[in-house]
C-alpha cells in the first residue's frame, strides 16, 4: 500500500494501528509520514514511554528512549534561538532568547504553536536583569489542550518562587498574590495546587479569579522537612501523590551553598493525601506504575505493563 492511500485512512483506524505497536520510537517514526499521521500520534504517544529530549545548536532534536536506549531524530527548526524550560501536557515550553523574550508552546509532532504573554509582563519587571534567562521560568503547567480557548495557564518564576497565571489569548501574566516560595504545581480535580519546600499544600479557584480556598490541609509532621524537590503528581488511578526528592548538594569552591553547583539525589519517599481522612501515607507499592522525573520539573507516571520498565521504579535527570 502506497504512503498516499495509508494516509487517507480513517484517523480512528490509524489510532488503533499505532497503539498496536510496542516501541514508542516506532509510533515517533510513523508522524513523518504525513500530517495526518502525525495527528494520530499526537493523539497515541502519550501512553507510551516518555522520551528525554535532547537538543543541540542545530535543527534536529532527539528522542532518546530510556528503555530501549533507541534514539530518533525529528526536525524543530522553530526551536532556533529558544530556550526549552520543560514541557506540559506533550507541549513544549520555549522562551525566544531575544528581547522581548515571548514565550510559546511548541507541540513537536504536529508543530502547532501558541503564544503566552512575554516574561517583561511579568509583575516582577526588572527580573532578567538579576537572573539569566534560564532561571526565569521554573514549570509551566496548563489546565487542558492550549488550542482550547478555556485552558488556563500557570507559570512558577523567578527565584522567589512566585506563581502566576493567564488565558489563552491574554496579553498579561496575572500573579496570584498569596503564593510565594513555591516549588511545582498542578491541575487536580479542576482546582490548582501548589506545594513549597516544606511540601505544605495550597489550594486555588482560579475561574473566574484565583481565589485561595485554603492552605495546608493537614499537619504532615515531619515527613517533608529534608533537604530536596518536591513533585505533586496524580497517580494512574487518579490519587494525589507527592514525591519526596531527598538531595545533597556539592558545596562551592569557597565552602559555601552556591545556586550553581547541582544536587544530588540520595533516595525518593512517595506520599498519598487522603483528603477525606485528612491523612498523609507512604506510598510503597505502586501498582505497576513508574515515575518520570525531569527537567523544568516535567513529571508524569505511565504503566508498566507495555513496556520495559521496572515496576516500582522512578527514572530522573540528576542535577533537576
Amino acid at each position: 500500500m502506497e504512503i498516499a492511500s495509508l494516509s487517507n485512512l480513517p484517523q480512528e483506524l490509524l489510532e488503533f494501528i499505532l497503539e498496536k505497536l510496542e516501541n514508542g520510537t516506532d509510533v515517533i517514526r510513523c508522524g513523518l509520514l504525513s500530517v495526518s499521521w502525525r495527528i494520530a500520534v499526537n493523539e497515541v504517544y502519550h501512553k507510551f514511554i516518555p522520551s528525554m529530549l535532547i537538543t543541540s545548536n542545530e535543527d534536529t532534536t532527539c528522542l532518546f528512549n530510556v528503555s530501549t536506549e533507541e534514539q530518533s531524530n525529528i526536525l524543530l527548526q522553530d526551536i532556533n534561538g529558544r530556550y526549552i524550560c520543560g514541557s506540559t501536557n506533550k507541549w513544549l515550553v520555549t522562551i525566544d532568547s531575544a528581547s522581548p523574550h515571548r514565550i510559546r508552546l511548541l507541540n513537536p509532532l504536529t508543530r502547532t504553536q501558541v503564544d503566552l504573554p512575554c516574561i517583561t509582563t511579568f509583575e516582577f519587571p526588572h527580573l532578567l536583569n538579576l537572573y539569566p534567562i534560564t532561571w526565569t521560568i521554573k514549570r509551566v503547567i496548563t489546565s487542558a489542550s492550549p488550542l482550547d480557548l478555556d485552558c488556563l495557564v500557570v507559570a512558577i518564576y523567578g527565584i522567589e518562587g512566585k506563581v502566576a497565571f493567564c488565558r489563552i489569548g491574554d496579553g498579561t501574566w496575572s500573579d496570584i498574590e498569596s503564593a510565594r516560595g513555591i516549588v511545582d504545581i498542578m491541575f487536580y480535580k479542576g482546582q490548582l495546587y501548589a506545594t513549597d519546600s516544606f511540601g505544605d499544600i495550597q489550594c486555588w479557584q482560579l475561574d473566574p479569579n484565583p481565589v485561595k480556598l485554603w492552605s495546608r490541609i493537614m499537619d504532615h509532621g515531619d515527613k517533608f522537612y529534608e533537604s530536596g524537590q518536591k513533585y505533586l503528581m496524580e497517580s494512574l488511578s487518579g490519587d494525589f501523590w507527592v514525591v519526596h526528592r531527598n538531595c545533597d548538594w556539592e558545596d562551592s569552591e569557597n565552602g559555601g551553598y552556591d545556586l550553581s553547583h547541582k544536587s544530588l539525589t540520595t533516595s525518593f519517599k512517595v506520599f498519598k493525601l487522603d483528603m477525606c481522612a485528612k491523612e498523609w501515607s507512604e506510598v510503597e507499592n505502586w501498582d505497576g506504575q513508574a515515575l518520570f522525573l525531569g527537567g523544568g520539573n516535567s513529571s508524569t507516571i505511565v504503566s508498566t505493563s507495555r513496556a520495559l520498565l521496572r515496576s516500582n521504579s522512578i527514572y530522573f535527570v540528576e542535577g533537576y
